[in-house]
């Protein structure tokens, strides 16, 4: 690279709607705060300019994201590398008019990078790369193909730790099944997955980034990682945890003294319409009434109001009513995963004791929630 004496500098141009796809994926990886903010903050880029491609690459410390991008042109003496902050460059990308010969020129110029599309210009401080984690790619050739991958880890990663320490933050496989649990949800799916040779914990939250992209997937169990690709430009490494995930089987296995079907869709839009009333409340409370062959749900909050609604299930539930208390959104996500149409609910008329209900949402998929506890509700 040059500076401006009039002498050329480094160029090289990429399609807005490429260029902003991709920055956007690694953004998602790239850490914003804390200790992997110290150890790996920015997205990493490496500019080839004989292949006339761009190598980016963004890491947490337990998830490696790399993605080659083919650029317009690439106008560079020789090989470079740049390190940019992911939070202002990510939103400058998002900015970018997309359409039919929509590009943007990069342009590294006295520690800045310079943008320019049609008339927008821009910079941004470019960062020292000199201590980045970088990593090399692994051999495509050693990954094997697992059809419907990313859809299988979607339906259980809900249930997964947002915060706190491993394993429960993470999502457990053992080449069968793919299970999640912050240990008041579990979340269980089928996923015969032959690469995943060893029962493994990766990270959850790899999965919420890049859920789109993992559909047809080539996985491979390499010493402490997981390797994926889910195409031909992009490979993603996650950090196998060491813990010991927590045996679910007791949980899932409990049985539950009655049970009922229901359409998916009317259950989970009646507890959508009580949930107007969660207000201000940070842990807002469902009161959900099962008996009579009736599912009613009832929310109140005082500052806000309150709102109660009901479902017939004819042939179902005779019993007297019970009540049967959530947090809202632990529910709602247990049956927006299912992917039956129609769920069976299992649950106990006794509530003398709290256990969680099931919810049987076919193609092998189970959830457990756990109610709230007197204790919890009398506490708010």
């Amino acid at each position: 690279m040059s500076d401006t004496s009039g002498e050329s500098v480094t160029k090289v141009v990429f399609e807005n709607a490429t260029i902003a796809d991709v920055i956007g994926k690694a953004a998602r990886i790239a850490p914003t705060r804390g200790s992997a903010f110290d150890k790996s903050a920015g997205i990493f880029m490496t500019v080839d300019p004989l292949a006339k491609q761009v190598t980016v690459r963004a890491t947490n410390t337990d998830v490696f994201y790399l993605e080659i991008v083919d650029a317009v042109s690439i106008d560079a003496a020789g090989p470079e590398v740049w390190l940019l902050p992911s939070i202002t460059l990510s939103a400058l990308c998002a900015k970018l008019p997309i359409g039919s010969n929509k590009e943007i020129a990069w342009e590294p110029v006295g520690g800045f990078m310079t943008f320019k599309s049609g008339r927008m210009s821009a910079k941004i401080s470019m960062m020292a790369s000199e201590y980045y984690p970088v990593w090399d790619p692994f051999d495509p050739e050693d990954l094997e193909l697992v059809t419907g991958f990313g859809g299988r880890v979607d339906m259980v990663s809900w249930a997964a730790a947002t915060k706190g320490e491993p394993p429960l933050s993470g999502v457990y496989f053992d080449g069968e099944s793919v299970v999640a649990t912050d240990r008041y949800r579990i979340a269980k799916a089928p996923c015969v997955a032959e690469p995943i040779y060893k029962p493994i914990t990766v990270p959850a939250a790899i999965f919420t980034p890049i859920s789109r992209q993992l559909v047809d997937v080539k996985l491979a169990v390499q010493g402490e990682f997981l390797c994926m690709m889910p195409d031909d430009s992009t490979q993603i490494k996650a950090v196998i945890y060491a813990h010991p995930f927590p045996n679910l089987t007791p949980a899932m296995d409990r049985e539950q003294s009655h049970s009922l079907k229901v359409k998916k869709q009317p259950l989970i839009e009646l507890i959508d319409r009580a949930s107007v009333m969660v207000g201000a409340e940070r842990v807002p409370l469902l009161r959900l009434y099962i008996g009579e062959q009736e599912i009613a749900a009832f929310m109140e909050q005082q500052e806000v109001g309150m709102l109660g609604d009901v479902i017939d299930i004819p042939g179902h539930a005779t019993h007297d009513r019970v009540e049967i208390d959530f947090t809202p959104k632990n529910l709602l996500d247990a049956l927006s995963h299912a992917p039956s149409e129609e769920i069976e609910f299992w649950y106990d008329v006794d509530r003398s004791k709290v256990k969680p209900i099931k919810i049987d949402g076919g193609s092998g998929y189970t959830a457990l929630v756990m109610p709230r506890t007197q204790k919890e509700v009398d506490n708010g």
